[in-house]
């Protein structure tokens, strides 16, 4: 987690007392993100399914948000710090391109 909060624009990050079993960032166009990051062979996923789709298909206007834009980045043993530092240069170029994902 340190890599990535030194590492990456503050405002990308959700929050950083959530940051335990995965790192949040939110972040605009997060498919196109995540297909570059694959591309440089590193792994980052996008977990956070809208309450929207499961309740009566109601719009829920924070997790239909909080969906459209997070992305799970992991910070235990299997990931090195080479590839941290790695996909930190990758969010941090689409971020200057595409900007921060909205926040609820």
């Amino acid at each position: 987690n340190l890599i990535y909060n030194q590492n990456l624009p503050q405002e990308v990050i959700l929050d950083k007392t959530s940051n335990v079993w995965r790192f949040n960032i939110l972040i605009n166009k997060k498919e196109t993100l995540l297909k570059e990051i694959f591309l440089n062979g590193l792994f980052a996923s996008s977990h956070f399914y809208s309450s929207s789709k499961l309740f009566k298909n109601e719009k829920k206007t924070n997790t239909d948000i909080l969906s459209k834009n997070i992305i799970n980045l992991f910070n235990d043993l299997r990931f090195s710090e080479l590839n941290a530092y790695k996909i930190c240069e990758i969010i941090t170029k689409h971020h200057n391109k595409y900007g921060p994902g909205k926040r609820p």
